[in-house]
């Protein structure tokens, strides 16, 4: 589903240079960023951390990770579900009109029907998320 949404020529190539190689975004301890005991990875840190593991250069690096993210973000958009081995699973949830109170001043109003991304993680991350320091 991923690779039907690919259309460059330089995307190919670029994710065929990534098929031989193994890349381990969990091995990204220097490249998160510490903020009140809190860890975050930034786009900007799968970048650095492709161009350093992958021989990519950062522009191939930079298009690969908008490239994956932007073909979620339109597979989602058309109502598919994105589902990625060993990570989660990415669903739209349609959620109906309802009934709502300002918290402030207590009227009501209506909240509209939308649809909502949900994600479910795999067993295999929230294994990894509990294990023991």
């Amino acid at each position: 589903m991923l690779m039907r949404n690919c259309r460059t020529a330089l995307a190919w190539r670029t994710l065929k240079k990534l098929d031989q190689r193994t890349i381990d975004l969990a091995d990204h301890t220097q490249y998160h960023h510490q903020k009140e005991n809190q860890m975050t990875v930034t786009k900007q840190d799968v970048i650095s951390h492709l161009t350093e593991t992958t021989g990519l250069t950062g522009k191939e690096s930079r298009q690969v990770v908008e490239l994956f993210f932007n073909t979620i973000c339109e597979t989602l958009a058309s109502g598919e579900e994105v589902k990625l081995s060993g990570f989660g699973n990415f669903h739209i949830r349609e959620k109906v009109a309802r009934p709502g109170r300002n918290p402030k001043d207590g009227t009501p109003f209506e909240i509209k029907a939308r649809r909502v991304v949900t994600y479910s993680s795999s067993p295999i991350l929230r294994r990894l998320c509990n294990e023991p320091e």
